[in-house]
């Protein structure tokens, strides 16, 4: 079936948009046909949850970059 798109026949922001409007279609379908694992659900459900009550703490990508490098080093 792609092959029949021509996808090397449409420019790169035709294709973005393409991608755009499939995703938007699959994400409104996320839970249909157990296309999302109710486990993945579950934890997504417990985070937010941890998020509303001020459980969970963020970094800063920045700072987070750094941590990462001094491990490697």
């Amino acid at each position: 079936m792609l092959e029949a798109l021509k996808l090397d026949q449409i420019t790169i922001s035709e294709q973005f948009l393409m991608m755009e409007e499939l995703w938007d279609s699959m994400s409104q379908n996320a839970t249909a046909n157990n296309f999302t694992p109710q486990w993945h659900l579950d934890t997504l459900v417990e985070r937010e949850e941890k998020i509303q009550n001020n459980e969970l703490s963020f970094s800063d990508i920045t700072d987070v970059k750094e941590r990462l490098k001094s491990m490697v080093k």
